[in-house]
């Protein structure tokens, strides 16, 4: 068995603490940026019924407007 001096000890358990900390960090940063909003033309859409404007999921293939309801013919903006 080794031993550890007390300023050793609490200098590892500094340091494994500090480090778990930055992992964290680190993961909270990379979990926003993948659910950060990125708007595009394409996917912003008036609506030709009422000019309501909204942004329209990308795997949507045709838009309902969220004011009226209607599916219409979109237009971008």
């Amino acid at each position: 068995m080794f031993t550890i001096e007390p300023q050793t000890g609490f200098v590892l358990y500094l340091l494994l603490a500090l480090g778990g900390l930055c992992v964290a960090v680190v993961y909270e940063v990379y979990r926003t940026e993948i659910r950060r909003w990125t708007l595009s033309k394409h996917r912003l859409r008036r609506c030709t019924d009422c000019n309501f404007t909204f942004v329209v999921a990308r795997a949507e293939t045709v838009a309902r407007c969220p004011r009226c309801r209607k599916v219409s013919t979109m237009r971008g903006r």
